[in-house]
């Protein structure tokens, strides 16, 4: 497949600041695979479940995915969307999901749910707000309960929980859109789908301009992936700027910051 460079593509500038290198990615997989997984899966065998694929969510058309979020970030009001995590305690799969919770600014300046507006990733359907509350319920206490051993010593020590949601604001989404929709209509290297896949920081703290370290702590990443579903490397075929990246991150894992959800 023959590599883009700077010169040969017609799209905006890859948002590097939503990129994560190949190396990262992988290392975050790996600690993924050895101190997360182990705690889901435990819960789950513990009620005779084996899941099938419960760490990822796939597209196999990544603007099914994109077309969505902006509709959702379309209104006005909307400041960005809280990825929430959850599990349906009705469905007996034990997969984890996450409930896409639009925001606005309230009255205090925090932000806050736009009520009704609750989207399911992996049917992009709408969901009643109160299936949302028992899903993020259900993961709350089954899930985030016992994998909050695994956080950083200064996390247990400061009392704080494993992650509950993920919140990306309208400038990162709209980064993603724009390149998603660079990578499909234009550069035509192969991306076909996308993944949103669970992983963790590792021992190496991410530390982010207002102070909060991340570390061993669960977040979510975004790949894109080629017709058979297969993760791409872009670092592999996309050359435009000669520096490592591959997913997409820098969403605010919630805790450490305060971006609790009202579901």
């Amino acid at each position: 497949m023959e590599k883009v460079n700077k010169i040969t593509h017609n799209c905006p500038d890859a948002p590097l600041h939503i990129y994560v290198s190949h190396a990262e990615t992988e290392a975050r997989k790996a600690w993924f695979e050895k101190y997360k997984k182990p705690v889901i899966e435990s819960f789950n065998s513990s009620r005779g479940i084996r899941v099938r694929n419960p760490f990822s969510i796939d597209y196999n058309n990544a603007k099914e995915l994109t077309d969505k979020i902006s509709e959702m970030i379309s209104p006005k009001e909307v400041e960005g969307i809280r990825m929430c995590f959850g599990c349906d305690v009705n469905s007996n799969t034990g997969e984890l999901d996450i409930i896409l919770a639009p925001v606005k600014k309230g009255r205090n300046g925090k932000l806050e749910d736009i009520r009704g507006a609750y989207i399911l990733a992996s049917t992009l359907r709408k969901v009643d707000d109160r299936v949302a509350a028992s899903m993020t319920r259900f993961y709350k206490n089954n899930f985030a309960e016992p994998l909050s051993a695994t956080l950083s010593d200064e996390d247990i020590e400061n009392g704080l929980s494993e992650t509950l949601n993920v919140y990306f604001n309208t400038y990162q989404l709209e980064s993603l859109i724009n390149e998603t929709n660079c990578q499909v209509d234009h550069l035509k290297l192969g991306v076909h789908g996308i993944s949103i896949i669970f992983v963790s920081y590792t021992t190496t703290p991410e530390v982010r301009n207002t102070g909060e370290k991340l570390m061993r702590r669960l977040t979510i990443q975004f790949v894109y992936t080629d017709i058979q579903g297969k993760e791409i490397n872009l670092e592999d075929v996309d050359t435009r700027y000669g520096l490592p990246f591959d997913g997409f991150d820098t969403g605010d894992p919630t805790p450490p910051f305060d971006n609790y959800s009202d579901i």
